[in-house]
């Protein structure tokens, strides 16, 4: 069984903040394209898709069950594909196994998955069940090679840090121990977090921000900046995980209902339901 992640990260790219120019689901396309016309030569496989449909919902679609001479119609359910939901992960994985009758046959389960679960649920637990319960399942996870990612965002951050240290004492005419404190470390978090994580848009809209703060507290209620700032910490973290850019992103992603839909009049037709259910 393949499990094809088409959530809403899938359609990233570089306007999102995501170090790439293709969208990541045309990626796996073109991946999927040239492996499954030999890889389906030799045993029947299914598909399950998880994301595709309205937007922030953990939706699951067992698309077929195994089948030989699979590669056409799996291609062109994935083709059809639009990512926008969650990540319901272990529902996919679980209902896969479910598929494949775990219990009683082997069975190998693919997931194609660019994130994690977002739904509630815990992959790690279905992991330790299916292992308890299974005859002989394996579950394979592909994902990006993150590697290079992470070492040109090190060097980077090096390099910014680098220069922001060298300009620093000519701006500011001083330099003493109190500036390695684990405060300023501390404040360039919060910057971060406010603004939103995962972009630099983020990171710049949030050292704007508390610093504004910082400027009228610390003149006009000096003893006040530190609670105002932890306050404001502790609310962003509650209330906008994702901060100022992803409050402003999520409004942008969600499509309004139509004037006059049973979804915003909260409407429906008597005629659509079953005679026994009214």
């Amino acid at each position: 069984m393949i499990v094809f992640d088409a959530s809403g990260s899938m359609a990233g790219n570089v306007n999102q903040g995501i170090a790439t120019i293709i969208p990541r689901i045309d990626e796996v396309k073109a991946a999927l394209s040239k492996v499954l016309p030999s890889a389906t030569k030799f045993r029947r496989v299914g598909l399950i898709t998880f994301g595709p449909g309205p937007y922030n919902q953990c939706n699951v679609q067992l698309n077929f069950a195994p089948m030989p001479d699979a590669a056409d119609s799996i291609m062109s359910a994935v083709d059809a594909l639009t990512p926008a939901g969650k990540t319901p992960l272990t529902t996919a994985v679980e209902q896969a196994a479910e598929v494949l009758d775990y219990r009683n046959k082997p069975g190998v389960v693919v997931v194609i998955t660019d994130g994690e679960e977002t739904c509630g649920r815990s992959p790690c637990d279905l992991g330790a069940q299916l292992h308890d319960a299974a005859y002989q399942l394996t579950v394979h996870i592909i994902g990006y090679r993150v590697e290079n990612y992470k070492l040109a965002v090190f060097t980077l951050s090096a390099v910014i840090a680098g220069i922001a240290g060298a300009l620093y004492v000519p701006q500011v005419g001083i330099i003493n121990p109190s500036e390695f404190s684990p405060a300023n470390s501390i404040e360039a978090v919060i910057w971060v977090a406010i603004g939103g994580r995962g972009t630099l848009v983020g990171a710049a809209l949030g050292a704007v921000i508390v610093n504004m703060g910082k400027t009228y507290f610390t003149s006009a209620l000096p003893e006040y900046w530190l609670f105002a700032l932890g306050l404001l910490f502790i609310l962003v973290t509650l209330f906008l995980p994702q901060g100022i850019v992803g409050l402003i992103s999520r409004r942008r992603t969600i499509p309004p209902a139509p004037k006059g839909s049973d979804v915003e009049e909260g409407k429906i037709d008597q005629s659509d339901v079953p005679a026994a259910a009214r």
